[in-house]
């Protein structure tokens, strides 16, 4: 009977041990979206490249992703000040849309290993503008271009609470930017001109992808 007793208790405890270490496992149905931390980034802290991330759980082990990205960076030098119209800019920006997949095949306590891939698309958009004044200026978009990517990822979440983590992905792979037609426009006393060529030419970039980044994210 004593040895039922003691049977049962260390039956008890091992379920209730299994349910704590489990607790802060992803689920089904569960959804996750997440911020990236640069710490060893100089004066930028926070840096994901304009991308938000959102995870969501079909069963406790498989999750699908959606990245969704916007960035750009806007120059304007102005001379002689505001009250001129000379003035030249600069402008270069990208937006992605990635589609992935994790497979979370480890889950010990609070850490959770996954591996998967992703694959996706690639804009990229520039333009140029230098203007004396109103009457005489020239404008083109090159560098503008379409492409896609393709890594396989892997990485681990640590949850530090319930529904909060940490952590931090490997990728390999590739993306490669193909250059599209571009366009130059030039006003020269009053007069518009416009030329479209064909730009050829592409961006390619492959190998191990190392972002020093953590991951902050959280899962609801």
């Amino acid at each position: 009977m004593k040895k039922l007793l003691l049977l049962a208790v260390l039956g008890s405890a091992v379920l209730t041990a299994s349910a704590q270490d489990n607790q802060f496992a992803p689920k089904k149905g569960s959804f996750s979206t997440e911020i990236q931390f640069a710490p060893f980034s100089g004066t930028k802290i926070f840096s994901n490249g304009g991308v938000l991330q959102a995870r969501y759980f079909c069963t406790s082990k498989d999750a699908f992703v959606v990245e969704l990205g916007l960035a750009g960076t806007n120059d304007k030098d102005v001379p002689n000040g505001d009250q001129s119209n000379t003035f030249s800019s600069n402008y270069d920006g990208t937006f992605q849309l990635n589609l992935g997949y994790q497979r979370h095949f480890y889950t010990y306590k609070r850490l959770d290993l996954y591996a998967g891939g992703k694959i996706g698309y690639i804009h990229n958009f520039k333009a140029q503008k230098e203007q004396a004044d109103e009457n005489n200026w020239d404008w083109n978009n090159e560098g503008t271009g379409n492409g896609f990517s393709l890594y396989a990822t892997t990485g681990f979440d640590f949850y530090v609470y319930k529904g909060l983590y940490l952590g931090a992905e490997l990728n390999v792979g590739f993306k490669d930017v193909i250059k599209s037609g571009a366009t130059y426009k030039y006003k020269e006393d009053g007069v518009l001109t416009e030329l479209k060529t064909k730009v050829g030419g592409h961006s390619f970039k492959g190998g191990f992808d190392v972002n020093p980044l953590i991951r902050l994210g959280w899962t609801f």
